[in-house]
């Protein structure tokens, strides 16, 4: 069925990621689910929304990634356009950023990362809100990501 409730071990198979991390998404707000009982039920639709569409210009909005340096505060975006890559490669460029961001580490507490997928363009878009320091290293994570995809 299309609107059928996943349960946190199925989603985790379909990101390809641990089901811990899938329980990270749901408590920091990132993947909206429900509980019944025990266990968390997420919708196909909820999943869908998080490994595609997103409102750029809320998250602008929203963004607090903030880099104080000498009493300035320095905040950097970037975004990233991937032209000539189907659905299922842009999901897994997305979630592998996705897990890069989920540690525990605080200077990416307010880092902000957002996607969309333009099927009529084959063309991914990735946006990042951050301190210089990760926004350079998702830059870099995301070139080395593009080298192994050439291989």
């Amino acid at each position: 069925m299309e609107d059928a409730l996943l349960g946190v071990e199925e989603v985790a198979t379909i990101l390809d990621l641990h089901p811990k991390t899938v329980r990270k998404l749901i408590h920091d707000g990132k993947l909206k689910a429900a509980r019944a009982g025990r266990k968390w039920r997420i919708a196909r639709q909820d999943l869908e929304l998080l490994t595609s569409t997103v409102d750029n210009a809320a998250a602008i909005r929203a963004s607090e990634g903030r880099f104080v340096h000498g009493g300035k505060t320095i905040a950097v975006s970037a975004v990233v356009n991937i032209d000539e890559i189907d659905r299922e490669a842009a999901i897994r460029i997305s979630t592998t950023v996705t897990a890069a961001l989920m540690s525990d580490d605080p200077d990416l507490s307010h880092t902000r990362f957002d996607q969309i997928y333009t099927p009529d363009e084959r063309r991914v878009r990735l946006a990042f809100w951050g301190s210089p320091s990760v926004v350079g290293n998702m830059l870099i994570l995301l070139s080395h990501i593009s080298r192994r995809g050439e291989e």
